[in-house]
C-alpha cells in the first residue's frame, strides 16, 4: 500500500491488514498520516517512521461463550465465521488473543463454545474443526486438537472431516464430554475423552442418525443432559453411562420433546445449566424450564418433572444461564439480563439498556 505525502512522493508502508482509509494530519508542522485498517488496529506514519497500534482487547466485540478459571482468568470463545476470532484470555490487566495467526495448529478461529476444568485445562468447541484442549504448562500451554482423524468425533454426512463441537463439559472424574452437531448422519451425538484422551462415542438412543445437539450440562449424578441445536433441535437427550465409559455396566438414556413434555418451551436449547440444588435449567428461544428431579433419570421407567418458568419471565430467548453463590439464576436474553431467585418463583431484577 502507498500514500502520497505533501510533495506528491509515494510512501511505501508495510501494514498488517487491509487498509480501509488514510487521513493526513499536521504533527510538529509536518504532514503525518493515520492509516485505518479493516481490523487489527491503526497505523501512524510520521517523521518517516511507520508505527502500528493495536488496542489491548479481544479481536471482536462478539463473544458466544465464556468461563473463568481457578486463577480468575476470563476465557471467551468468539463466534463462528464470519465473526470467529479465536479464543481470548483476560488476566485482569491484559488480553491474550489465541488465533490461527499465532498457533496454526488450531486450523480455524471459529471457536463458539468454551469451558475450563478444575485442573486448569481449557476445552473449546470449534464450528468445523473439532475440539481443542489447551493444557497449562508453566507460563504457556500445550495445544491438543481432536477431530474425526484421531477420535470418535464425526462430521457431517459426506463431509466427515467437518466436525462441529458444541459446549464441552468436564465431569467429576476429569473426563471431557462434548456434544456433536452432525445433522442427519451416522456417528456419535456425544463423545467423551478420558484423562489420557482416549475417546468414546455415544449415540442418540432414540434415533442414532439424528445428531442435532449442541448444548450440554452434567448433573450431580453424572447424567449428561444434551440440548437440541439451534440449527434444528429435535429435543433433549439424557445419558448416564453408570460411571464406565465403555458402557460395561450398561446405561440409562432417554429423550424429552416438547410434544411429550409441554412444559419445555421448545426443542432447541441454546444453554443448559445445573444449579446448586442439582436442578437442571433449560434455556430455549421461547422461555425457560427446569427439571426438579433429574435423579429419576436413573430409573428404568422414569417420571421426570418439568416446570415451565414463562409465567415469571415470558417467552424470552435464553442465550446463557449463570448460577451465582446464592443459587440465583442470571439469564442472558435478547432483552437484557433477567435475575430470578433460587427456586424460580420470583424475579429479582431485570437489567437492560434502559436502566443501566
Amino acid at each position: 500500500y502507498s500514500v502520497l505525502d505533501s510533495t506528491v512522493k509515494p510512501i511505501e508502508m508495510n501494514h498488517p491488514d487491509f487498509v480501509a482509509g488514510v487521513k493526513p494530519f499536521i504533527f510538529e508542522s509536518k504532514v503525518a498520516y493515520i492509516v485505518k485498517y479493516a481490523k487489527n488496529g491503526i497505523g501512524i506514519y510520521k517523521n518517516n517512521v511507520f508505527m502500528h497500534f493495536l488496542p489491548d482487547s479481544p479481536l471482536a466485540n462478539i463473544s458466544t461463550d465464556m468461563d473463568v478459571d481457578s486463577d480468575g482468568n476470563l476465557w471467551i470463545a468468539s463466534d463462528i465465521d464470519p465473526n470467529g476470532k479465536g479464543i481470548a484470555k483476560f488476566d485482569g490487566f491484559h488480553w491474550h488473543n489465541i488465533t490461527v495467526g499465532e498457533f496454526p495448529e488450531l486450523l480455524s478461529n471459529n471457536f463458539h463454545k468454551i469451558t475450563v476444568s478444575p485442573d486448569g485445562r481449557i476445552a473449546a468447541g470449534n464450528y468445523g474443526k473439532g475440539l481443542v484442549v489447551l493444557e497449562p504448562n508453566n507460563d504457556h500451554f500445550v495445544i491438543k486438537r481432536f477431530d474425526n482423524s484421531n477420535s470418535k468425533l464425526t462430521g457431517l454426512s459426506g463431509a466427515e472431516s467437518y466436525v462441529v463441537c458444541g459446549k464441552p463439559r468436564f465431569d467429576n472424574k476429569g473426563s471431557l464430554w462434548v456434544p456433536v452437531l452432525g445433522n442427519q448422519s451416522a456417528g456419535a451425538s456425544l463423545v467423551a475423552f478420558d484423562k489420557d484422551y482416549k475417546s468414546y462415542g455415544f449415540s442418540n438412543t432414540r434415533n442414532p442418525s439424528q445428531r442435532y445437539f449442541s448444548s450440554l450440562a452434567i448433573d450431580n449424578n453424572g447424567t449428561k443432559w444434551v440440548g437440541g441445536s439451534v440449527v434444528s433441535g429435535l429435543g433433549l437427550l439424557y445419558y448416564n453411562e453408570k460411571g464406565q465409559l465403555d458402557n460395561s455396566n450398561g446405561y440409562y438414556s432417554g429423550f424429552l420433546t416438547q410434544n411429550e413434555f409441554p412444559n419445555i418451551p421448545d426443542n432447541t436449547h441454546p444453554f443448559i445449566e445445573v444449579d446448586r440444588l442439582g436442578y437442571v435449567w433449560i434455556g430455549t428461544p421461547r422461555g425457560l424450564a427446569v427439571i426438579t428431579n433429574p435423579s429419576n433419570a436413573l430409573n428404568t421407567n422414569p417420571t421426570i418433572n418439568v416446570r415451565n418458568l414463562n409465567r415469571i419471565i415470558g417467552e424470552q430467548n435464553i442465550n446463557y444461564i449463570l448460577v451465582d453463590a446464592q443459587n440465583n439464576k442470571w439469564l442472558a436474553t435478547n432483552n437484557g439480563v433477567w435475575v430470578i431467585n433460587s427456586d424460580g418463583t420470583d424475579t429479582v431484577a431485570v437489567i437492560n439498556k434502559s436502566n443501566s
